[in-house]
């Protein structure tokens, strides 16, 4: 009834000369470490555009503010520039309060 081989192993199959130990790599100065509100400004301003919610624009254009005032000179050439960010968060904003004008029409 059983078509299945079986097989039979004694004791521990794996090979401990075998294997590699992982170790962590630690960051690097050339890494750059994510901003993390510059990261709430871009989801603040996706959801403003989203949800229609001018409290989520204005936190995104804060978020905008603080991620430009903590900027370092040596990341200013990496990543999106907050300012870019911040005109996203004005735009999304913007429709935010256009949307409201239009429905009271």
């Amino acid at each position: 009834m059983n078509n299945f081989p079986v097989f039979e192993i004694k004791g521990d199959p794996r090979r401990q000369d075998l294997v590699i130990p992982t170790a962590i790599e630690k960051a690097t100065d050339d890494e750059v470490p994510v901003d993390v509100f510059q990261a709430a400004a871009m989801a603040f301003s996706a959801l403003t555009m989203v949800m229609r919610s001018p409290a989520l624009g204005w936190a995104a254009i804060f978020a905008c503010v603080v991620s430009l005032a903590r900027r370092k000179v040596s990341t200013s050439e990496v990543g999106t520039h907050p300012v870019q960010i911040m005109m996203f968060g004005v735009m999304a904003l913007g429709a935010c309060y256009y949307a409201a004008l239009e429905s009271e029409e």
